[in-house]
């Protein structure tokens, strides 16, 4: 049995954990998911001093553990007494935590807060039988030797779910054109930058799909509007109420080695958007590409006011999205090797 220990039961912890266990293992015989508020009493480790010395209340049945993004340092100590007792390690990662900005809200806590470090990262990857890796960047940064790479896909209710005509004509966003980017915008603090001369030159009003942040004017150049708190059932939702979209990345080694989640989510929603230029991004393909304030000014100037390309991207990006779906055979078997067999 495959027990699994997510970081959360939203966002990456549904799209790297939940969800594809959902396509693999749909009657739930060989995977059991322990969610974050159920961790205590399921493997306990034994601590003295600062040290983990032994573990007690290991299932046993478990023949392998899926830890998300280790940052604990006790968790972190516990990985080799594991794989001891000949349980299989599996390590999944999502972002390349070594290389977040000092001003995004997470490098504090992995930084400064008691009991944590972005160091476990690193040494949880090198302890592990294998790493599971969003992108070819994350694995060769921090999994050479154990790593494969699964890209982040879409569940099937991304594709069904949300088409409620009523809803979209209720909704009085859909009235007047505007850009929106759908995002938690204080965990972006340095790719506004990238799409902020433009937006002050369109002209257009401008939203944020997600909660408020102070910084918002600064961050974007205007005054944006602020749906607020999104809860994680309404996103995609909210999504397909945007009239153009954007996925700005700034230029570093962070962003280079993001995922296109992003775009796959725009691309699902029918929403036309402009995107960065980043290896996963192009890889991709959907979204208007763009680099540059004049590229990304006339990019979704065009966009904004052609609606036979507007039609177009819908289409052709929703195509895309189609066929990176968790439940296809090609994805399913994906997964499969990177938690059954790779490294095996």
């Amino acid at each position: 049995m495959l027990y699994t220990f997510r970081m959360d039961s939203y966002s990456c912890g549904m799209h790297r954990v939940v969800w594809p266990a959902d396509a693999i293992d749909p009657d739930g015989t060989r995977i059991k998911h322990i969610a974050p508020n159920e961790t205590d009493g399921v493997v306990t480790a034994r601590v003295v001093g600062s040290r983990v010395t032994g573990l007690t209340n290991v299932p046993t049945d478990m023949t392998a553990i899926l830890l998300q993004r280790p940052t604990s340092i006790s968790l972190g100590q516990c990985i080799p007494l594991l794989r001891r007792e000949g349980i299989r390690v599996i390590v999944d990662v999502d972002d390349d935590l070594e290389l977040l900005s000092a001003r995004h809200p997470s490098w504090n806590m992995l930084h400064n807060l008691p009991g944590h470090s972005h160091k476990v990262i690193r040494q949880a990857c090198n302890h592990a039988d294998v790493v599971v890796c969003s992108t070819p960047q994350i694995m060769e940064r921090l999994a050479p030797r154990n790593g494969v790479v699964v890209r982040n896909r879409l569940p099937a209710h991304h594709f069904e779910q949300f088409q409620d005509e009523k809803y979209m004509a209720q909704n009085p966003y859909t009235l007047e054109p505007h850009i929106a980017w759908p995002v938690a915008i204080g965990t972006h603090p340095d790719d506004g930058q990238e799409v902020c001369n433009s937006l002050v030159r369109l002209r257009y009003p401008v939203r944020v799909v997600g909660p408020h942040h102070p910084r918002g004017k600064s961050i974007l150049g205007v005054e944006p509007i602020f749906d607020g708190e999104v809860p994680f059932e309404d996103w995609m939702s909210r999504m397909m109420t945007i009239h153009t979209g954007i996925a700005p990345l700034n230029s570093s080694p962070f962003s280079e080695a993001k995922s296109a989640l992003k775009p796959l989510e725009l691309s699902a929603a029918c929403t036309p958007f402009v995107r960065s230029r980043t290896p996963e991004f192009e890889l991709l393909g959907a979204g208007l590409a763009a680099q540059g304030k004049n590229e990304w000014y006339h990019r979704l100037k065009n966009l904004m006011e052609d609606s036979a390309l507007r039609q177009d991207e819908e289409l052709r990006n929703y195509d895309i999205a189609q066929n990176n779906r968790y439940d296809s055979a090609e994805v399913i078997a994906e997964w499969e090797h990177a938690w059954f067999d790779a490294f095996a």
